[in-house]
Parts: structure tokens; C-alpha cells; sequence
């Protein structure tokens, strides 16, 4: 059997969940002009004296997908080469339209700091009082209440959706909030390089790769450099990635599969939630036969705000390391992402490999949700 393949990597592993209003109302012109967060429809009061755009409630028929990485953590370099010829000769033009997304992983420092013990997907907090899980969701438009929990019911997935986002690229970021009106707010609104990248969900069922996967919700393109797709799995209690895959089969595709699945969300969300996944990933990666190892760990580190294109969100700030093994060789990966209600993961940023500070200050990509 071939060794297994190693080279150099980046995570797509994780989590774009998010929805957007069928009208124009998610931004607004006017600027509203106030000197408290009372004031302001969004909650958020900005420095400027200025209330920033509220973002409108999401309806469920129009709610986005969850976009996860990979946990292949190649760079985009060469995994836009590597992945454009495994996908054929349209897998160059693919790859420039449309988006990934993929995990959260750091956020700011709070007494939740503390890792979880990872436990094979279970969750670290177990001991915790939780509420009932949300086991269906809601009939009619998903409505935020604002009662400091994500349910199951508050992320309506669907393939066959359209999602806009606002990415940049190899950019300087500051995740360290300010504190607004008593909560911590990060501003991501604009960066340089932002560009527009619309992400489809797709029926697994329709994929070359779907009998693997009978049970897989929707399946997305992970990276604005990488045609790869995340399988993923909503469930009552999670959502799982089950499995990344080239979008066509061929001689050099890929199919890896994750045993046990991640889970990416755990439901409810709360802002105390933490939880850990050790797993191994093995199958085809670029037609060779590869195996590795991860550990995903997630903490919310509490409630406040993100200021995104599309403007302001009430958010949980979840914050996730990923550690890749590959023989004797372990790569870090840190990112930060922002999840709200009937919206999912509005915003999320990436690091590099290998980043040390939980607050990085450059990062391989940043999403937010934006016209």
C-alpha cells in the first residue's frame, strides 16, 4: 500500500452556516444617528456616533448553508493546482466562482479559555444543564428570540441555495473586539481585497460520491481557491462533516472520509458550549491512497456582536484549534467564527499554519456574509 500522503496543508474543516432575508431590508441606507445601543435597531451604537445596519431576520426557505473545511490544510496554491487537476478542465473557472467556508477556531480570551477534553465527538461540557434539543425546526420563517441559545430549529439547511459572501485573502485583521454598550464587538464590515464569491449548496444524493454518504444533507465547495466539497450531515443534535470529495471522479480525485464524523455545531449552542472530536480521516487524495489524524477542538467563548457587509449580528463567538497529524509531524490551525441565530456562522476567519497567537493578526481568509 502507498505511503501516506503528506505535504503541505491548510483546514477547510468547518462551519459556514448562514441565512439572508429575500428582500433588500438586511441593509439599510440610512444611517441612523445615536448615542447608545437603545437607539439603534441592530443593538450596536458604532464610535462614529452612527447605528450600525441591522441585519433582518432570516426565513427559512431562504436560509444559506454550512460551509466546513476539508482538514486537508493544503496552501491555496497548491491546492487550487492540485484540486483543479483532479476536477478536469472546468475545474479552473469553478474554482474562481464560487466560495468555501470552514471552521471556527479562535476567539477571545474568557474564563471558557480552557480546552475541552477531547472525547471522540462527545461533548466536553456534558455535566452542564442544557436545554431540550430543538428536534425540528420550526414551521414558517425562522424568527430570532434572542434567548442566548442556537437550537437545531434556528439552522434550516437546504441544498439548491445561493449564498453571498465578502472574502479576502493573505489579509491583516484585528480579533480583538471593542466593547460596545457593554458587549464585545468585532468589526469585520470591510477588508481590504473583499471580494464577492456566491456559494451553492448541492444535493450528495446528485454527487458522484452521494452512495457513500446516504445520510449527508448538503454538500459545498470549501475554498475560493479549491473546487473540493464538504459532505455534511445536519442532525438533531449536530452538525457533522462526514467526508471531502473532488466535485468529479476521475484518476487523481479525492474522497476522504472522517471516522467518527466532526461535528462542527453541537445543539443548542450556548455561550459555555465546548466539545472535541479526535478522528481519522483516510481515503484518496488526489487518486493516492492517504491517511491521517485530527483533533478538533471548539469553545464558545460568549454573546456579543460582528459587524459584517451585510451588517450588524447579534453572535457567539466560537473559537477552534485543529491539530493534523501526519506520521510524526503536527500542524496547528486556529480560527475565529461568529454564529448567530437563523443565520448560522456569519463570519469566519482563518489563520495560517502553524499560527501560536489564539488573536492572530494575519489571516489566509476572512468571510462574512455581505451583499
Amino acid at each position: 500500500m502507498p505511503a501516506p500522503h503528506n505535504r503541505p496543508h491548510r483546514p477547510e474543516f468547518v462551519a459556514l452556516l448562514l441565512g439572508w432575508a429575500a428582500s433588500a431590508s438586511a441593509c439599510t441606507d440610512t444611517v441612523a444617528v445615536c448615542h447608545s445601543g437603545a437607539q439603534c435597531a441592530s443593538g450596536v451604537c458604532l464610535a462614529s456616533g452612527s447605528c450600525a445596519p441591522e441585519a433582518s431576520d432570516a426565513a427559512a426557505g431562504d436560509v444559506g448553508a454550512v460551509f466546513g473545511g476539508d482538514g486537508l490544510g493544503r496552501s491555496a496554491d497548491s491546492a487550487a493546482k492540485a484540486d483543479t487537476r483532479a476536477a478536469g478542465p472546468d475545474a479552473a473557472a469553478e474554482a474562481a466562482g464560487t466560495g468555501d467556508i470552514e471552521p471556527a477556531k479562535d476567539a477571545p480570551a474568557s474564563p471558557g479559555d480552557a480546552k475541552p477534553e477531547a472525547t471522540g465527538g462527545q461533548d466536553a461540557s456534558a455535566g452542564d444543564t442544557q436545554p431540550p434539543l430543538d428536534a425540528d425546526p420550526p414551521a414558517g420563517p425562522c424568527k430570532p428570540n434572542h434567548d442566548g441559545q442556537i437550537v437545531h430549529g434556528e439552522v434550516p439547511i437546504a441544498p439548491g441555495l445561493t449564498v453571498p459572501y465578502r472574502v479576502a485573502e493573505n489579509v491583516a485583521v484585528n480579533l480583538v473586539p471593542k466593547t460596545v454598550e457593554g458587549k464585545p464587538t468585532w468589526d469585520l464590515a470591510s477588508l481590504p481585497g473583499d471580494a464577492k464569491v456566491d456559494v451553492v449548496t448541492l444535493d450528495p444524493a446528485k454527487q458522484w460520491f452521494g452512495k457513500h454518504y446516504p445520510d449527508a444533507t448538503y454538500a459545498v465547495q470549501l475554498t475560493k481557491a479549491s473546487p473540493l466539497l464538504g459532505v455534511f450531515r445536519l442532525g438533531a443534535a449536530s452538525l457533522d462533516l462526514l467526508a471531502v470529495a473532488s466535485p468529479q471522479d476521475g484518476l487523481f480525485s479525492t474522497r476522504v472520509t472522517y471516522d467518527p464524523p466532526v461535528a462542527m455545531l453541537k445543539f443548542p449552542l450556548t455561550a459555555t458550549s465546548a466539545w472535541a472530536t479526535k478522528t481519522t480521516v483516510s481515503g484518496l487524495l488526489d487518486g493516492v491512497v492517504s491517511a491521517w489524524s485530527e483533533t478538533v477542538e471548539l469553545t464558545a467563548m460568549g454573546q456579543g456582536h460582528l459587524l459584517a457587509p451585510m451588517g450588524a449580528f447579534p453572535i457567539i463567538a466560537v473559537r477552534g484549534r485543529v491539530d493534523k497529524k501526519v506520521g510524526l509531524f503536527t500542524t496547528t490551525y486556529r480560527s475565529y467564527a461568529f454564529v448567530a441565530e437563523c443565520y448560522g456562522v456569519v463570519g469566519k476567519v482563518d489563520s495560517k499554519a502553524n499560527e501560536g497567537q489564539p488573536e492572530f493578526t494575519q489571516a489566509a481568509e476572512a468571510r462574512r456574509v455581505g451583499p
